[in-house]
């Protein structure tokens, strides 16, 4: 059936990966200082682009450029997603419009693993880092012009709810589906210069997963992880699910139901 037809799709178009073009561009990173955010920060720079950075401290700040070449084109900002407007009030503040920004990827993200779901301050924490701020951002990044791409990193734990990150889950459920409306709302608009990338990532090499038991077999590269992110967004490419086995993996789980669901992860967390 729909999974059959998913399998197929793969087989058929996983050799097809988009160009690479990103020399002379400018790119916009949140969360550069560590995780798939430093990764795509340096790919970024590898390829020739300048990049514009945020990061959550001055120290996280003063950490990252210690390890950068002086010469590096990189502008690192300080902005707390937790805040409302820190990300557009920080690139005002150092004076980066919108407009030079060709592609934007929000990468940063929170995940309060083991937190109860009851737990509002936690929860709204989340929501703030991982989806509120995706929402301020593309307010002021499209208000200004009627070009450029923006790339929402999601996760397929968007797919499900999970007892120990079911904020996490939760928050990027809301962001994959607000993209997929911001996008629907721009071509309505007749701003089809604005582009959408929906990025959700299975388990990839992270602070935010122990490499340790199984998992150690399921972690994606993170490296490749960031090539992908970046030769989707200036290819135009809507939707990037990797590593695709993953996604069908998770698909089977969320088939098999919320009582089969409950006892799986049950298990996996003893």
């Amino acid at each position: 059936g729909w999974l059959a037809v998913q399998l197929v799709w793969y087989v058929v178009v996983r050799g097809l990966r988009p160009a690479k073009d990103l020399a002379g561009r400018c790119i916009l990173i949140t969360g550069a200082n560590r995780g798939l955010g430093r990764e795509l920060m340096l790919y970024a720079l590898q390829q020739g682009a300048s990049v514009v950075g945020t990061v959550r401290t001055s120290e996280a700040r003063k950490e990252l450029v210690d390890l950068l070449p002086p010469a590096a084109p990189i502008q690192l900002l300080v902005a707390d997603l937790v805040g409302p407007g820190a990300l557009a009030g920080a690139l005002e503040d150092a004076q980066v419009p919108a407009a030079s920004i060709d592609v934007a990827v929000l990468s940063a993200g929170t995940k309060a693993a083991g937190s109860s779901v009851l737990s509002l301050e936690a929860v709204r924490d989340t929501f703030e880092v991982n989806c509120f701020s995706a929402i301020d951002f593309a307010g002021w990044f499209y208000a200004a012009r009627n070009a450029g791409t923006l790339v929402l990193v999601s996760s397929m734990g968007r797919w499900h709810g999970m007892h120990s990150s079911g904020g996490y889950n939760a928050s990027k459920a809301a962001l994959s589906i607000w993209g997929e409306s911001l996008e629907q709302e721009l071509s309505i608009a007749g701003n089809g210069a604005g582009r959408i990338t929906i990025v959700e990532p299975g388990m990839f090499e992270s602070g935010m997963v122990e490499a340790k038991g199984i998992r150690k077999f399921l972690l994606a590269s993170r490296r490749e992880l960031a090539e992908r992110i970046l030769a989707s967004a200036i290819s135009g490419k809507k939707v990037l699910r990797y590593p695709f086995w993953f996604a069908l993996l998770t698909w089977a789980v969320c088939l098999g139901g919320r009582h089969f669901r409950t006892r799986l992860f049950a298990r996996a967390k003893r």
